[in-house]
């Protein structure tokens, strides 16, 4: 009977509830860097798959933005945004936990962008991840 009971109670803390209310692990931190001499950047990103909406900011040339991505118990954690810079523009993943748990150091992803592109912080080095076209 107790057997039964430890059972169904491991059932339920592994199973049912992750899926209904999903337990964040840890905090992954995201930073934006807008590296521009002369043009605004222009940010929208949402995070955990559409679910939390960082909202759009528009970043003069040496501003920043940090924000938050929660990463789940036992779920892909995700954050996207679309960036603009004058006439360019991407919708590109800044944080996905299953690639960049390994990437980003310090639970912290660091993105630079200028007027060449995207580069993101990777053992300490800037890695290009995308060039304006």
């Amino acid at each position: 009977m107790a057997t039964t009971k430890m059972l169904l109670i491991f059932l339920v803390v592994n199973t049912i509830i992750p899926i209904v209310f999903p337990l964040t692990l840890y905090d992954w931190q995201i930073l934006i860097r807008n590296e521009s001499r002369n043009q605004n950047l222009t940010t929208h990103c949402i995070t955990n798959n559409g679910g939390e909406d960082v909202g759009v900011h528009t970043l003069q040339p040496t501003w920043k933005e940090f924000f938050v991505c929660h990463v789940l118990v036992k779920k892909r954690s995700l954050a996207s945004c679309d960036m603009s810079m004058g006439n360019s523009h991407v919708h590109l993943d800044v944080y996905d936990s299953d690639r960049d748990s390994k990437r980003c150091s310090g639970k912290t992803c660091i993105w630079d962008v200028n007027d060449d592109g995207l580069f993101l912080e990777i053992n300490g080095q800037r890695v290009l991840q995308y060039r304006w076209s």
